[in-house]
């Protein structure tokens, strides 16, 4: 419950078709300021697992390497 992620970027090290952030349980969760990278194979950047009332402000993702087509996770 409460997990806050502020101003933090997640990478990989070796490609792989994982989701960028999994949130498995997770209740009232924030993430502010986060980038990421979407792999090519996987979409999703964001996977929620029983998980809700999750708030987003300022997520940005790379499509497939890091600075590569930035966009704003809705």
């Amino acid at each position: 419950m409460g997990l806050t992620v502020t101003n933090s970027s997640f990478n990989y090290e070796q490609r792989d078709s994982k989701y960028s952030i999994f949130l498995d349980d997770v209740i009232g969760g924030q993430l502010y300021s986060v980038k990421s990278v979407a792999a090519k194979d996987n979409k999703i950047v964001l996977r929620l697992k029983g998980s809700h009332n999750i708030r987003l402000q300022n997520f940005e993702y790379y499509d497939d390497a890091w600075g590569l087509s930035p966009a704003r996770l809705q």
